[in-house]
């Protein structure tokens, strides 16, 4: 890559940076340029003063999908710990409305209910809202800007359910294809690549959605661990504008005169490289387990290794022949799956499937299901128990 004329560049993955820790985000480059200016004599700040800075590390470090190890998982660990404490009215009030209870603050809570919100004013209109919530000053701003992002992200999933349907219906013949790209002059650039990560999770193929314009076209790529998506759109940086990512995912821009050819020459690399096997959804598990093996002294030693995130996911546990005493709807339009499950010796679990709202219909009491689950705590009124969260299931 080719360094701007700048007065200076600041990146730890530059070969000649002698900085230990290469996977630092944009906000932990921010947070270390902070750090040394205040450590600087006559900075004006008493020693120590950047750790209150950490909050908005965290978030940002969250919000980028960074490993969470190293490095990041440090400034993570401790910048929840401040955001518990965080004083910012603008994320109080944002945190409010996300229903984020402070005192089980995580990773996954920040991840899913927290960073949308704040990416929500960028993807629909301005980043600006977003900047201005985090520097409110009084609760009736703080309270103003967190419900603007509250409602441009109902608009955002609304615009996203939308375009996944609508890619959905033109892929039927997915087993045909080493990859999904698809454009449309309705679909925003800054919602695409959500939608394609979300296609990915359901057909593991690599996804390429675009807002196509009169005459160039917008889009965000995501893959499957078998295809590294930089490296094969870079092969087609002759006809490609614009272009930047990692193995993962990618941003580029193109004219249309060249989506045709953009498209060929991915299946020919995506039929290159990718084995039958790759195209086949599957699921990671570390362990099968008993149910007995299931306590609190083993929830306890998981929580140690949190935040669970990119690099450093969260324990995947596999349990057979456990059979449904109980099944029902919750959330808005039921789209969540609450289970109730009995193992061989008649003690009965319970489980939550987020998203799961589908299998409602395919599943009846009595069945006997195999589940793929999380271990997480649940509290209902003062009442802790050790509750499955699916991370997928299928009958046995």
């Amino acid at each position: 890559h080719k360094l701007p004329k700048a007065y200076a560049v600041i990146c730890a993955k530059k070969k000649e940076d002698k900085y230990p820790y290469k996977e630092l985000t944009g906000v932990g480059v921010a947070f270390k340029l902070a750090q040394a200016i205040q450590s600087k004599p006559g900075a004006g700040l008493e020693s120590g003063f950047e750790k209150w800075f950490l909050d908005l590390v965290s978030i940002g470090t969250i919000a980028d999908c960074a490993p969470l190890l190293g490095e990041n998982r440090t400034l993570v660990k401790y910048g929840l710990s401040i955001l518990e404490k965080t004083q910012r009215p603008g994320l109080l009030a944002l945190m409010r409305i996300a229903g984020i209870d402070l005192e089980k603050l995580n990773a996954h809570s920040v991840g899913y209910l927290l960073t949308p919100r704040l990416n929500a004013a960028g993807r629909m209109n301005h980043a600006n809202n977003a900047y201005k919530l985090i520097v409110a000053k009084t609760e009736a701003e703080a309270e103003k800007y967190a419900r603007q992002l509250e409602k441009a992200n109902r608009e955002r999933q609304k615009i996203q359910g939308k375009i996944f349907k609508e890619v959905k219906d033109r892929v039927k013949d997915v087993k045909e294809k080493g990859i999904i790209f698809e454009a449309d002059a309705s679909w925003p650039a800054g919602i695409v690549g959500i939608v394609a990560s979300k296609l990915v999770e359901e057909y593991s193929r690599p996804t390429l959605l675009m807002e196509k314009d009169k005459e160039e076209s917008t889009g965000s790529a995501r893959s499957i661990s078998g295809f590294n998506i930089i490296e094969a759109i870079t092969q087609c940086s002759d006809i490609l504008l614009e272009y930047g990512g990692h193995s993962m995912a990618a941003g580029f821009t193109l004219e249309n005169k060249n989506l045709e050819e953009f498209k060929k020459r991915l299946e020919d690399l995506a039929k290159e490289r990718l084995k039958d096997e790759d195209l086949i959804p599957s699921v990671r598990i570390d362990v099968e387990i008993t149910p007995k093996e299931i306590n609190w002294e083993l929830y306890q030693q998981i929580e140690k290794f949190a935040p669970f995130g990119g690099g450093n996911e969260e324990p995947v546990f596999f349990l057979k022949e456990m059979k449904i005493v109980d099944l029902f709807g919750v959330g808005f339009q039921q789209k969540h799956l609450k289970l109730k499950l009995a193992d061989t010796e008649n003690k009965v679990w319970q489980a939550i499937g987020f998203n799961f709202g589908e299998w409602k219909d395919k599943l009846k009491m009595g069945d006997l299901v195999d589940i793929a689950f999380e271990i997480e705590e649940h509290e209902w009124n003062g009442k802790r128990e050790l509750e499955l969260k699916l991370v997928d299931l299928k009958l046995h």
